[in-house]
């Protein structure tokens, strides 16, 4: 007999779109320092993630840049050991999005 633990459970496509539809929402009109200090709304509560203020990131590259490092460690999917199926996707969604949110962030300081 074969058993599988939560960790092994797929998530379906409606599990899928509401968690999208929570990062999408999450990440809504949030610059990159607004992300980094919310994102311990959105994340589950027994991650690595330790709370960020905003007032610490706020013209405050090496702090930006250290939460930056510490939000993608926490979230890297190959490092949810151990996490829910639906932890591990919500991980890859805000490892994505984070990513994605630096590169702007950068851009627009170079300009």
């Amino acid at each position: 007999m074969v058993s599988f633990t939560v960790q092994d459970r797929k998530l379906s496509e409606i599990e899928q779109k509401e968690i999208d539809d929570r990062v999408i929402l999450w990440a809504k009109n949030k610059n990159f320092i607004f992300m980094m200090s919310s994102l311990h709304q959105i994340i589950w509560s027994n991650s690595s993630w330790e709370i960020v203020h905003h007032f610490n990131l706020v013209n405050n590259d090496n702090e930006i840049g250290l939460a930056k490092r510490k939000a993608l460690l926490a979230l890297h999917p190959d490092k949810q050991h151990g996490a829910s199926a639906e932890q591990k996707y919500l991980a890859t969604r805000l490892f994505s999005v984070i990513k994605q949110e630096w590169d702007i962030y950068i851009r627009k300081k170079e300009v």
